[in-house]
This record gives structure tokens, sequence and C-alpha cells, in this order.
């Protein structure tokens, strides 16, 4: 209880302060005709295979075509035919050729109308989806926190984990800080995404992606500058035979977000987890597909799963009831449906906790700027399964960045 009040009287003071202040309300929108692949939701496609591409509907498309990530000179056309339409997008099946070079690359499409636009990173060739591999877990990096001078530090901890050289890699939220300043961290998480790294990444928010700020004129709301910046909040994908999910459990209506609401502060919402029915439905849906086809199927998320809202009565004033799973239900699914282990973060710490035949592996924050470790968890898979991790750790220091053996 003197947690929360502290919470409130620190929540009451902070918008005293910053009433009436005033912040950049552009968005720079980064997802605009191309939908599907995107930097943070990327197709991977053996050579030779197709992968899905969705745009925005109502233009022509003259033709869609790679370029190397590390060399924009190699390109490589894509053959494309029709697939229907998705809630009024354009999909269609393009297909990569046999003869082309495994490796990452940037998916440009170009219109008939003369008009383009092309995703970063979008598309990942491979000559073959491997039994035996590993990927990469990081989380909670909070650029643009503490010292100036760590963001180099976690450009150093980003080259680690591309330098392992992993089949992909997966981020479990928490890019930024607060709704101050939005208007920078989106795109500076952006363009560091875009320029350091080298092996496909899937992102899913966390909650310090999707505060709002109704102090500020106008409203931040960091919902629209994701939708801006990288669109996709959930995913699921497949590596050979493993399946991967990736959730939004920090998925809350605006007035549940809001940065200084005292409610909000008292129940907790700012930081419990929650799962919409929508978004429920979906996952349902696609692990039911998944059985008995993958190997193993594993998912990430932000925060941990002890957290869910769903079934509380919230509200000091207007009180309400939240929709969604709670604990043991979102635990009975995993369970059902032979998920082997969520990978999740929030607390900035190395966790592990089983529940039933499903673990939750909790991983250390990435560059949190009031953190004295840092790292991120390498994941072994073993014959399609997951089967072991090793976490790397670093001290920062500015910007250097020292490893802890």
């Amino acid at each position: 209880m003197a947690k929360r009040i502290a919470a409130i009287a620190v929540a009451v003071c902070m918008a005293l302060v910053s009433a009436g202040a005033a912040v950049s309300a552009e968005l720079i929108s980064r997802v605009k005709e191309i939908k599907s692949p995107l930097l943070n939701s990327p197709a991977l496609v053996l050579r030779g295979g197709e992968f899905k591409l969705v745009v925005a509907g109502g233009k022509q498309i003259a033709r869609a075509e790679l370029s190397a990530t590390a060399d924009a000179s190699a390109k490589v056309a894509l053959g494309l035919s029709a697939a229907g339409d998705e809630n009024g997008r354009a999909a269609f099946s393009a297909s990569v050729p046999q003869g082309a070079a495994a490796g990452l690359y940037d998916l440009s499409v170009f219109f008939a109308d003369g008009s383009s636009d092309s995703q970063p990173h979008a598309v990942k060739v491979f000559d073959e989806f491997k039994k035996d591999f590993h990927f990469i877990h990081f989380t909670d990096m909070h650029f643009n926190t503490g010292d100036p001078e760590q963001n180099e530090a976690r450009a150093k901890v980003i080259r680690s984990m591309c330098d392992s050289k992993p089949e992909f890699i997966v981020f479990s939220g928490d890019l930024g800080l607060r709704p101050a300043t939005y208007d920078a961290d989106y795109p500076f998480a952006y363009e560091q995404l875009a320029a350091r790294m080298t092996e496909p990444v899937f992102l899913v928010p966390g909650n310090h992606e999707m505060y709002v700020d109704n102090n500020f004129t106008p409203s931040i709301d960091g919902l629209n500058h994701w939708n801006a910046t990288f669109d996709v909040k959930n995913m699921a994908f497949d590596y050979g035979s493993l399946h991967v999910v990736g959730i939004n459990n920090f998925e809350w209506e605006a007035n549940f977000r809001d940065w200084w609401n005292i409610d909000n502060a008292f129940f907790g919402t700012q930081g419990l987890a929650r799962i919409m029915p929508e978004q429920w439905k979906w996952l349902v849906a696609d692990l039911k597909g998944a059985k008995g086809r993958a190997s193993d199927t594993v998912a990430f998320m932000h925060v941990p799963l002890d957290t869910f809202a769903g079934g509380r009565v919230i509200g000091l004033k207007d009180r309400q009831k939240i929709s969604g799973p709670d604990k043991e239900r979102f635990v009975a699914l995993m369970n059902e449906f032979g998920v082997s282990h969520v990978f999740v973060g929030h607390m900035h710490w190395n966790e592990e906790k089983q529940y039933g035949n499903m673990k939750q592996i909790m991983t250390l924050t990435a560059g949190s700027g009031g953190d004295k470790k840092w790292g991120y968890r390498k994941v072994y898979v073993k014959d399609g399964k997951v089967a072991g991790w090793d976490v790397v750790t670093f001290a920062p220091d500015g910007a250097n960045l020292t490893p802890i053996y």
C-alpha cells in the first residue's frame, strides 16, 4: 500500500509540473504502402520459396524487388501473383528465385503510378531451415535513457547479438521510456535497428511504448507512434518446424494507459499484463493451427504472466471489470497447445518459472540507463526444439561495454 500511495503522490506532483507543456506532435510514418513484411515482422523464406506481400489497397503494383542489406546493388526481382483481399489491403504471393543468394534483404515495391515504397530488413532468404541453431531474445533496450553516450554501448549490444549469427532475433518490448520523449525515441529506435541489425528481428511492444499523456497539447498516445513506426503489434511465424508467436500483452484502452492517472497508479494498470478479446481469439486460432504441425512452439511478450489482469475489477470511482485472460487461463492455453517456453522482460532481471509443461523465461535489460548489468539470451534449438540457453552479460560504462563472465 505504501508503494501505491507513493506512486500516486509522484503522479500528482509530476502532472502539476508538466501541465500545459508541449512537444512535437508530428508522427514520422515508417509504414506506408507496404503493410507486410516489415522491419519488425520480416518474412523468413527459402531460396525458391514464397512469402506473403501485403500492400495498401487502391494501387496497381508494377514490380517488386529485394536489395541485399549488405550491398544495395545486389538486387533480386520477385515474382508476384494476386492472393486476394485482406480487409481492404491487397495480398500477393511473392516468389524468390532459386538463384537468389541467402541473406537479409530490403524490400521495395514499385507502383504503376510511378510511386514506390520500401521496408528495410523485411526479408531473410535462407539456403535451408536448420534443425540445430540458435536465436536471440532481448528486451528493455530503453534507448536514450541514462548517459547519452550509452547509446553507443547499446549499439555494441546489438553488434554482439548479430555477430553470434542467430537465425533470427526476438524483442520483448520497451524501446523507449515515456511519452514526453516519444517524438525523439521512436524515430531513434527505428533508425538504430535499421542501421545496426544485420539479422531479422521481430518486435512486440512493452508498456513504455504505449503510454498516454494528456498533460501535453495535443495529447500524446504511444499507440499512434507505434502504428506509424511499426504497425504490427503481434505476429506468428515459422522457422522450419519451430513455431514462434509474438504477443502484445500490454493491450489496454487509452484511459488505462494514462501516464498520470491516479486510478492507474493505484491499481497498477501502467504495468499489468492484458490481452484484449480480438487478439486472444487470434492467439487461440494460431496455436490450434500449429499444434501437431510444429516440432515446438515458443512465445515472446513483454509483461510476466503473473500480472495478467483479466477478470479484475479496477477503478476507484468508475469501477470496471477487465476483459481478457487471467494468469490461469493464459497458462492453460499455453499448456493445451504445447507452448514450451514464453520469453518475457519488463523486470530487468533473469528468472525462470515453471507453469505445468511451460516455462517462463525472463531476460535482463539490454540497455536501461539505470541498470548496471545489460545483456541478452542466446537460445539453443536442437532437432527443432528449445534445448537450453546462455545469458550474455555486460557491464555498461558510458560508451564502453565490458563482458561479464
